[in-house]
């Protein structure tokens, strides 16, 4: 279960990247168009997982349940890559851990245009 929730954040991240680059609706384009007073979190949910998100600054969070049904559902904080350089490092290490655990690890990533 724990690899489908990574899985999920990964996804999650990818997404929150590609939206974040500055394209219309992302979060530098929110920032300029929340309205005074208006919420600036936004929750969007999908199957199991649940991200939020707040408009103004772009951070995210996920929402993760404990393991143990007696502690606490947490948000989680999702961590932004905003560099090819960064994502390149992240891919490797990800590729480093899949080898070690007799998983698959990742596809390279094409090169930095």
């Amino acid at each position: 279960m724990s690899r489908a929730w990574f899985a999920l954040a990964v996804v999650a991240v990818l997404g929150l990247i590609y939206v974040g680059a500055g394209l219309p609706g992302g979060p530098a384009h929110a920032q300029q168009e929340v309205a005074e007073g208006a919420s600036t979190y936004t929750v969007s949910a999908n199957g199991n997982a649940s991200i939020l998100v707040n408009s103004r600054t772009g951070r995210t969070w996920l929402w993760r349940n404990s393991a143990d049904r007696n502690e606490p559902a947490v948000w989680l904080p999702i961590t932004r890559i905003d560099t090819a350089e960064e994502a390149a490092k992240w891919k490797a290490a990800e590729n480093e851990r899949g080898n070690r655990g007799g998983g698959g690890g990742l596809r390279p990533l094409p090169p930095a245009k």
